[in-house]
């Protein structure tokens, strides 16, 4: 054997026993079932240090709320009668307040008191206060970017009141899985178009951007009292506009996503409404499926219910006139009327064009009232226009000495909406009532 082929198998050997070795755990791991994986954490304003954490996390047990923490059966009380409650248990999760000086090491103060180490590796959502996103956010934003241990995937949602007690409210009523309970309501996003959905990294590469201003989910608690009782309205009131906390409901889970809260530089200054964050997702490409209702033009006081999905991409165009920007949006909408009064035949071509002009003429206007709100009032591009503007810019210097923020309120924007009803439903025709139906079906 020759001396190279001994040296080859000398560290073959070598490599072997050293991969036996250090195949063990090493000092600093943790096994699954020795940390508390947290799935909500939200931020208040402290009182006696720099900020209010609040953390919910799973009982692991078996059973979710039926397993108590002080033993026995299902029930709000445990063991000696002590309400459930006073311990922090929500339906299966614990829910827990500390304040410190900063969101990592409050995390080492909840690990005085909990037995398995808290862990952000697989943290759903982050909840901040209103109150708290008006005053700024940056410093909360970089401490849970930068921390290694941070899920990446993490949602985030301004709450309307305290973070607490809108995480108090986050119960799971429909499965027995709190984890899959938070992914599927944030995926409702994608099935209705009423709240948006933004990551945390999402939130913070936004809001350091020189093309656009940043947004996230608005979200808060419905206390159940307002759905009113009492005789009916003689005429039907129809309302699209609901903030969180507005809707008339009654039981299911209080805490409700319904709007959008607009940032500029980490600081919230406005909301959008259910009817304009459509909108909103509608320019911005984030609008995957949902309804529309729209007033019916032949009976005054009945809706037509429209499915509404893209046609075609949103178009934006961007041209300068000196320093004043002029941006055109042009949007391709395809619709499918889901209900509507039976006597109105939309079924017919030509009257299929004019509920389709009509339709125009609704989201337009809608779209405008809406961009100009945001634009003027909040003088946030929360629609990305900037990412269009910049083209027209040689070098980032010069992009960033035009300043869009302070530029794109004045900018003058033109939208035009175009929508194209495809499908009637499942009717190919509809017929009037009364005596005038057999004459118009001669």
């Amino acid at each position: 054997m020759s001396v190279k082929m001994a040296k080859v198998l000398a560290l073959l050997a070598m490599a072997a026993v050293l991969s036996s070795i250090f195949t063990g755990c090493l000092s600093d791991a943790l096994e699954v079932d020795d940390e508390a994986f947290v799935l909500v954490l939200g931020i208040d304003e402290a009182v006696g240090n720099a900020v209010r954490v609040t953390i919910q996390y799973p009982t692991y047990k078996r059973g979710g709320s039926g397993s108590g923490i002080l033993g026995g059966g299902g029930g709000d009380e445990g063991g000696g009668g002590v309400s459930r409650r006073e311990f922090g248990e929500v339906d299966g999760t614990i829910v827990t307040t500390i304040e410190g000086p900063t969101i990592v090491e409050a995390m080492d103060f909840f690990n005085t008191s909990i037995s398995r180490r808290i862990s952000l590796a697989h943290i759903k959502l982050l909840v901040v206060s209103e109150s708290v996103a008006k005053q700024g956010i940056r410093d909360y934003i970089d401490q849970m970017v930068r921390f290694m241990e941070t899920s990446r995937i993490v949602q985030l949602v301004v709450c309307k009141g305290k973070a607490e007690d809108f995480i108090r409210e986050n119960v799971t009523l429909t499965g027995e899985s709190p984890s899959k309970n938070m992914e599927l309501m944030i995926l409702q996003s994608e099935n209705i178009g009423l709240f948006p959905r933004v990551t945390l990294p999402q939130f913070e590469r936004d809001s350091k951007s020189p093309l656009r201003s940043s947004y996230t989910a608005y979200a808060g608690i419905n206390d159940f009292q307002n759905l009113a009782d009492g005789p009916a309205a003689s005429e039907k009131v129809f309302k699209w506009r609901y903030f969180p906390g507005e809707l008339p409901r009654q039981g299911g889970v209080k805490r409700e996503f319904l709007g959008t809260a607009v940032f500029r530089d980490y600081r919230m200054v406005g909301v959008l409404d259910s009817l304009e964050t459509t909108f909103f997702l509608l320019v911005s490409r984030k609008f995957q499926k949902g309804f529309l209702s729209v007033e019916d033009m032949d009976a005054p006081g009945h809706a037509i219910l429209l499915r509404l999905y893209y046609e075609d991409s949103p178009k934006i165009g961007v041209k300068f006139q000196g320093d004043k920007a002029f941006i055109d949006l042009k949007l391709k909408l395809s619709a499918d009327i889901g209900a509507m009064r039976g006597e109105s035949n939309y079924e017919r071509i030509d009257k299929l064009e004019k509920l389709s002009r009509h339709i125009e003429s609704v989201i337009e206007e809608g779209m405008k009232k809406m961009i100009e709100k945001v634009q003027k009032e909040f003088k946030a591009d929360i629609f990305g226009f900037g990412q269009k503007a910049a083209g027209n810019f040689l070098t980032i210097q010069e992009w960033e000495k035009y300043d869009w923020d302070s530029r794109f309120p004045e900018a003058e924007i033109n939208v035009d909406v175009t929508v194209d009803v495809r499908r009637t439903g499942l009717i190919f025709k509809s017929h009037p009532l009364g005596i005038n139906a057999t004459q118009e079906n001669r």
